[in-house]
């Protein structure tokens, strides 16, 4: 089924190898005995893409091997895959994705751990996951378009070191409905949106969600719209499973406003059907959409779900030499999908001289930077790998300029979780600014400061300060040679350790 589109795409093999020679004054991170030590790191990588009209697949895989001079015991080989698969199996109809990945992940981010994995290497697990999801999109002449997906998945992580108290494996179902009027019902609109998780570890625990969401309405006038809500909710968690279940099920009524092509505003009022003692029994609800230019975009949602009252908003706006984006969100979430989802933004790895972050692409440890890009901003990191569900509230902003030879980035985060089974709750901060100057054209100076902040319950917190000056040329027109200094504190709480680490890295990158 997939010849005729694998035969018709545009395939293209990168394979290259990055040698980095580092010296670090404090491998371990520790406190008091600092252990020096020279680490060479030869990691070879094989990059293949196919783009077609009808196939899209990345394959990225690279091995990490680690040599330390001084403590053999940590000699160690990381593998690390990203790879996707997006196929067209009938013209129109029926679709294939598929998603693999391998990483090493944070037993517990309460430790200390590099984002390379080299210093504090056995606060690390390797994670594997994978997702295959078949869908198919019918339609009913100009009345209805769907979607109907299934989604299988499995996570599993190598506790070599025994720190787990739960299972390492699970393996999740996931199956999605979403359908929608077409255009020919002109002044009727309406859709329905299912979604049913099951997520099952091998320990025996195991998480349920399942949501229907119907809203219908229609247009009295060119820009006004009567509009009907249903939702249904219900939740299993793992380590809240009892008579105190997390659902949620409310109807509503309300209006739609479109005085242009541009604005769209909504407005609900809504009961719940059962509501808990500790709900509210009516609530109100409304998005907003807003679209004046090509390059600007605004998106705002409220409303109450089981966790209480949530807001959503997402702000983007780019112009010729800047770009600025603001967002909120409150969600719930786990560990597993955000690993299968690569779990975070945080720094972008950026084409040289760009200032327009939709060239750009999320920095993922599978992916390091190529010839001709350059890191840019923060880099979030996923939870300690658990089994807990937890709610997210996460706030982000980001904004780049450029000027001549210069451009500047800022970025911040604050998330904040609050787990479900134990009810404990993690904050965390992350403030990056970084400079980067174009010496030449084929040399770039990246000057990068970053603070990082955990906290925890009972008032326990952490602070992480991390400064890097990075000098990097393009040496031919397949190799880049960098030089790295790199600086690092950790100021924590009594049951934390209290670390410096200076390093220095030698590099040398070519792809054939």
């Amino acid at each position: 089924m997939l010849s005729g589109s694998a035969y018709s795409a545009n395939w293209d093999i990168k394979p290259s190898i990055t040698l980095r020679e580092i010296y670090s004054d404090n491998i371990a991170l520790e406190d008091e005995q600092k252990n020096d030590d020279w680490v060479t790191d030869i990691s070879p990588r094989v990059l293949i893409t196919a783009d077609g009209n009808r196939l899209d697949l990345q394959f990225d895989y690279s091995l990490q091997n680690l040599i330390y001079s001084n403590d053999s015991d940590r000699n160690n080989s990381n593998h690390r895959l990203n790879t996707s698969l997006k196929t067209e199996l009938v013209e129109n109809l029926l679709f294939f994705d598929a998603n693999a990945r391998v990483s090493q992940q944070l037993v517990d981010i309460r430790e200390g751990l590099s984002t390379d994995r080299i210093s504090g290497s056995q606060n690390a697990e390797d994670v594997y996951g994978y997702s295959l999801s078949p869908y198919f999109t019918p339609k009913l002449g100009d009345y209805l378009t769907a979607e109907i997906r299934y989604t299988y998945d499995y996570v599993d992580s190598e506790d070599d070191n025994n720190i787990n108290s739960f299972s390492d494996d699970s393996e999740g179902d996931h199956f999605s409905v979403k359908l929608e009027n077409g255009p020919e019902l002109a002044n009727l609109f309406w859709n329905v949106n299912y979604d049913s998780r099951e997520v099952d570890y091998g320990d025996g625990d195991r998480t349920d969600t399942e949501r229907l969401r119907v809203t219908a309405g229609y247009w009295l006038t060119r820009h006004w719209a009567l509009e009907l809500i249903s939702n249904d909710e219900n939740n299993e968690f793992v380590g809240d499973r009892g008579d105190n279940d997390p659902d949620d099920s409310y109807y509503g009524a309300g209006f739609r406003w479109r005085p242009s092509e541009t604005f769209t505003l909504s407005l609900a009022y809504n009961d719940r059907t059962d509501p808990r003692p500790d709900e509210d029994d009516s609530f109100a609800s409304g998005t907003l959409e807003w679209n004046p230019t090509p390059r600007t975009d605004l998106k705002a949602e409220f409303g109450n779900r089981f966790f209480g009252e949530t807001y959503d908003f997402s702000f983007s706006h780019r112009m010729r030499r800047s770009s600025w984006q603001l967002s909120y969100s409150e969600d719930i979430g786990d560990f597993r999908q955000s690993f299968l989802d690569f779990g975070t933004t945080g720094s972008l790895v950026c084409p040289l001289g760009v200032t327009d972050f939709q060239q750009c692409r999320i920095f993922d440890q599978n992916q390091p930077p190529g010839i001709g890009e350059q890191v840019i901003g923060s880099r979030d990191q996923l939870p300690s790998i658990t089994n807990d569900t937890y709610i997210s509230k996460t706030l982000r902003a980001s904004w780049s300029i450029k000027g001549g030879r210069n451009i500047i980035t800022f970025n911040v985060s604050r998330e904040r979780r609050e787990f479900i089974g134990d009810n404990e709750e993690e904050k965390d901060l992350d403030i990056n600014v970084s400079w980067s100057y174009k010496l030449a054209p084929r040399s770039l100076s990246v000057i990068s400061l970053r603070h990082g902040q955990e906290e925890f319950e009972e008032g326990e917190e952490y602070d992480d300060y991390t400064a890097s000056w990075t000098l990097s040329t393009l040496v031919g027109a397949k190799s880049k040679l960098a030089l790295q200094l790199y600086h690092a504190t950790r100021d924590a709480g009594s049951r934390f350790n209290n670390y410096d680490e200076n390093r220095a890295t030698l590099s040398f990158q070519h792809d054939f």
